[in-house]
């Protein structure tokens, strides 16, 4: 449409940051090596939340990702399998809720109070540069 720019990113009532839907990861005290970090919204999956994807490949050639469990987030790395472009997935931390019901379903779980042994998640926006929480 000429004329027109449409921009995704988030409003808190009075600014608006452009930038990518992503959960950034912070590790306190001991952590795995690369599991901090951001990672970026990819695919929807069955529970109709997103994948979350770090955009690179470490140099320990792996990667990691962040998806629903259908009861909780779980944080998994997955490193480059020696045939086929497939990852094998390792499971690293996971978030849980005691019911399996309510907002731990969803990304709005995925809030600077979302903690796992060390490992805290936040869900925000990026734009390559900045991220602001949601």
């Amino acid at each position: 449409m000429p004329g027109v720019s449409l921009a995704l990113g988030y409003y808190d009532g009075e600014s608006f940051f452009a930038g990518q839907l992503a959960v950034k990861v912070t590790v306190s005290g001991f952590g795995i090596a690369g599991m901090d970090g951001i990672y970026l919204a990819g695919e929807v999956d069955e529970y109709g939340t997103h994948v979350f994807a770090k955009d690179e490949v470490s140099t320990l050639d792996t990667t990691w990702r962040i998806h629903n469990s259908g009861c909780g987030w779980k944080i998994e790395e997955g490193t480059v399998p020696e045939e086929g472009p497939v990852y094998d997935w390792t499971h690293r931390a996971t978030t849980q809720c005691s019911e399996c019901t309510g907002s731990c379903r969803t990304e709005e779980a995925l809030t600077g109070e979302t903690s796992v042994s060390g490992v805290s998640l936040a869900l925000g926006y990026y734009d390559g540069e900045n991220f602001v929480a949601a």
